[in-house]
């Protein structure tokens, strides 16, 4: 059996393949392995929270927003869950049906609603984030503290230049 450092070593080698040693790793490829760990990332999503649950992954991310931003708009749902409006408008649309979610008009802007987790959504809410944020935790065990921060930091500023470059 192979030790877990081979196992790593030989996936640096097979995802830098076709690049000389000491030569600069293709850009795209950066952008194909932050792909590849948002698929790993949702695996464990599907293969232990959806069915079971009854919930996709994106009313999962609006049941994430509602709860840590109480009364978020719901067209600024979609910037902190990285959604398009349409899938935002079904996956509230979809929670409001099961009641786990609710919304309330704003009065100072009819058209704005306001989102908040109703007793059901808060009980899903409870039962799927403490395993899915162990699942996360275990995925950064691989940095030290200050390499979390910096990795974080890097992340923010990615993004950031993300909006820039290529627009909400």
């Amino acid at each position: 059996m192979k030790s877990e450092e081979s196992v790593r070593h030989s996936r640096a080698k097979s995802e830098n393949q076709g690049v000389p040693e000491g030569a600069e790793r293709p850009v795209f490829a950066d952008i194909m392995t932050l792909q590849r760990i948002g698929n790993l990332l949702s695996r464990p999503f599907f293969q232990q929270y959806a069915k079971r649950h009854n919930l996709t992954l994106n009313e999962w991310r609006v049941v994430v927003v509602a709860h840590d931003r109480p009364g978020t708009a719901g067209h600024e749902v979609g910037r902190f869950a990285g959604l398009i409006p349409m899938n935002v408008s079904r996956a509230v649309a979809s929670l409001k049906s099961a009641g786990r979610i609710r919304a309330e008009t704003d009065p100072e802007n009819r058209r704005q609603q306001s989102l908040y987790l109703t007793e059901e959504g808060e009980l899903l809410f409870e039962q799927i984030y403490p395993k899915a944020r162990a699942h996360a935790e275990r995925l950064f065990e691989v940095f030290n503290t200050q390499e979390r921060q910096q990795f974080s930091d890097m992340l923010q500023r990615l993004y950031r230049r993300a909006e820039d470059v290529l627009g909400d």
